[in-house]
């Protein structure tokens, strides 16, 4: 009875695994190269653009770097033209969807106003 028990939870536990996919670390590999690219560099760029304390301190330079070399003033641009070139692709353009913060359930993320300055 016990096996049976421990046997329904592992199997009600295992679909959420799927959903459970921290793409800051694990990147999108299931996207074509340039999607996962601009997915990649945009989830990157949200991350930097909330570290953006405006003070112009070190920490603010080297946030400022990283942006540059993520080319973040390039991203909702490079992010448009994959949207629009798998415009068709369905499973592609919902897995894009998990790069934006916004698009976050329970999100409580606000985009820095200071982002495309880099």
């Amino acid at each position: 009875m016990r096996f049976v028990a421990l046997l329904s939870t592992v199997v009600l536990l295992l679909p959420m695994q799927a959903f459970c996919v921290d793409r800051m670390v694990e990147g999108f590999p299931d996207l074509p190269r340039d999607a996962r690219s601009v997915a990649e560099r945009y989830m990157g760029c949200q991350h930097f653009w909330g570290e953006v304390n405006g003070t112009g301190d070190k920490r603010d330079r080297e946030v400022a770097a990283q942006l540059k070399a993520l080319r973040c003033n390039e991203i909702e641009q490079d992010l448009a033209k994959i949207k629009y070139k798998y415009r068709n692709n369905g499973a592609t353009l919902k897995i894009l969807k998990e790069a934006d913060f916004k698009e976050l359930p329970n999100n409580s993320f606000k985009p820095n106003p200071l982002r495309g300055s880099a």
